[in-house]
């Protein structure tokens, strides 16, 4: 049964044994930059670690928050 979550503010609907590793990678298209991650990864406000997403699974009504770093000056 698929279940439905908010990515930065915008619902969508995940098969049911979806991983937060997947949906960073395969389904939003992220990637880690080559000198390391520029983004950070929160799921209902509580953050994740990147040696976390692969074992963190997502659940129906979850809040994912995929927040960038910027630069400037």
């Amino acid at each position: 049964m698929p279940k439905t979550i908010t990515v930065n503010g915008l619902t969508r609907e995940l098969p049911e044994h979806e991983n937060l590793l997947k949906l960073i990678n395969d389904d939003l298209g992220y990637a880690a930059q080559d000198n390391g991650i520029s983004f950070v990864v929160a799921i209902n406000a509580e953050i994740r670690s990147v040696h976390q997403w692969k074992n963190t699974a997502l659940h129906d009504g979850d809040c994912v928050d995929i927040l960038g770093a910027i630069t400037g000056g």
